[in-house]
């Protein structure tokens, strides 16, 4: 319905479809037959199913969305592994989380076409992996990793519990110093729509997410960052 929709309005909606689900591949070729525009890939599948993903996308000439993030190194993680966490006593999400994740599917970027998009990089080691990449590759951050830091988590404020989590302020002045260079190509809101109830609750259970799409615009203004940068960051043009 949503597509229909957009389709009537003359809105051009870049649908991503799930490259893997469950541990096998999807209907890729098909899907992208459909209209559907990119994929989206958890980077930690197996990693044969990944390289095959890299295969289709590139055959067919579509983007690949990453998330990356290893799950079986998240553990019971609350909040960005720092001295804040182990003051709260709540565990930790480690910064290698992201960074072991980014390097492998870089690997994977060098001896493939497809173009890919590491969505939502929050670390300061993931930018020094970046700053080298092929021009293939391309590099978002979330508006919530350019504003807060995991100070803002004092007195277990579960508003800013999201994923991927905020980080230090020293990953924050990275990721800014990265936008203002000229190496990060997107600026995202990593909108998770959340209800109040999931939010009022001890931390451990609350919900992952911070809703602010109604917001982003006026967030992303607050930033010290040159409005030509901001406006080709917030803008889907092609990039290639």
């Amino acid at each position: 319905l949503a597509y229909n929709l957009t389709k009537e309005k003359q809105i051009d909606l870049m649908v991503a479809v799930e490259a893997i689900h469950e541990g096998k591949l999807t209907d890729i070729h098909i899907l992208v037959d459909k209209g559907a525009k990119a994929l989206f890939l958890n980077s930690d599948e197996d990693m044969n199913l990944i390289k095959r993903v890299f295969q289709y996308a590139e055959m067919l000439k579509v983007p690949i969305f990453i998330n990356a993030n290893n799950k079986s190194l998240l553990g019971d993680g609350q909040m960005n592994e720092s001295k804040k966490a182990y003051s709260l006593g709540l565990e930790g999400i480690p910064n290698y989380v992201e960074s072991v994740e980014v390097a492998k599917i870089l690997e994977f970027a060098k001896n493939f076409d497809a173009k890919i998009v590491f969505q939502s990089i929050t670390t300061k080691e993931s930018i020094n992996l970046l700053k080298n990449r092929n021009k293939n590759v391309y590099v978002d951050v979330c508006i919530d990793n350019l504003l807060y830091t995991d100070e803002e988590l004092n007195d277990f404020n579960t508003f800013y519990k999201t994923f991927p989590p905020i980080r230090s302020k020293e990953d924050k002045n990275v990721l800014l110093e990265a936008v203002k260079n000229g190496e990060i190509d997107f600026i995202s809101s990593n909108h998770i729509a959340v209800k109040d109830e999931t939010k009022d609750v001890p931390f451990e259970i609350a919900d992952f997410g911070i809703s602010k799409l109604d917001k982003f615009a006026e967030l992303v203004y607050k930033l010290d960052i040159d409005n030509n940068i901001l406006s080709s960051s917030l803008t889907a043009i092609d990039k290639s």
